[in-house]
């Protein structure tokens, strides 16, 4: 087991984690100016960002042993649906998952003036439009690559992803807090700086020793594990 954790060395997993900071800046923020602070957490902590806006799982929530790599017992707990993205060559299959739970507030910012258009359907876009800044960073180093289109899975499904054995996954929970005086959802109440609440997941496996250094063209401050855009 050893052998296989170190065929992806710590500069790839920093570029892993630099790219998908990038793609979700890049997609996920649909306004100038809106703030963008993302932060790798347990899965535990991730939970608990969306427990106030569900009603799944409160009491697993509130177990802090909980670790990335233990989605069994409580991946129930997550919003509804995951749409995953995979990027595969030769050598590794990337996994990149993203949940963002349905509510007025983020109804409003992901699907703008177009309230009628499936929600799941505005998530699997974003999901796609991730994954292709992912594909197109990482071509830059592994020309081999193939992106799939995005599917979509129940948020059980991630208690199995330890049957990939992955070498490397990390969870990120991910705010976008707006810095207009519009407000975010409408006519609930919602007020500027309404924070929206995303969970993104980056799942790794890899069948040959993986090392490359990105080189990320966004600016970024790192705030104490976070990483704040604006």
């Amino acid at each position: 087991m050893t052998m296989v954790m170190e065929h992806i060395t710590e500069n790839a997993r920093r570029s892993f984690d630099a790219i998908l900071a990038r793609a979700i800046q890049l997609r996920l923020k649909q306004r100038e100016g809106d703030r963008v602070v993302i932060s790798a957490s347990s899965l535990a902590v991730a939970q608990m960002a969306l427990a106030k806006r569900t009603n799944f799982g409160a009491a697993s929530a509130a177990n802090p042993g909980a670790t990335s790599t233990r989605t069994s017992e409580s991946s129930s707990m997550l919003a509804p649906g995951v749409v995953v993205v995979t990027i595969a060559s030769i050598t590794f299959r990337l996994l990149f998952m993203l949940q963002i739970d349905e509510t007025p507030a983020t109804r409003r910012y992901f699907l703008g003036d177009d309230l009628q258009r499936p929600f799941e359907d505005a998530v699997s876009e974003l999901a796609n439009l991730c994954g292709g800044v992912m594909n197109q960073a990482l071509l830059r180093y592994f020309p081999d690559l193939g992106m799939s289109t995005p599917y979509r899975l129940d948020a059980p499904c991630l208690g199995y992803l330890q049957a990939l054995t992955p070498q490397y996954q990390n969870r990120f929970s991910i705010v976008i807090e707006a810095a207009s005086n519009e407000p975010i959802a409408e006519p609930l109440g919602e007020t500027a700086g309404e924070a929206i609440k995303c969970i993104a997941t980056i799942c790794v496996s890899a069948n040959a020793p993986l090392n490359f250094a990105a080189e990320i063209d966004v600016e970024a401050v790192d705030t104490g594990g976070e990483l704040e855009f604006f």
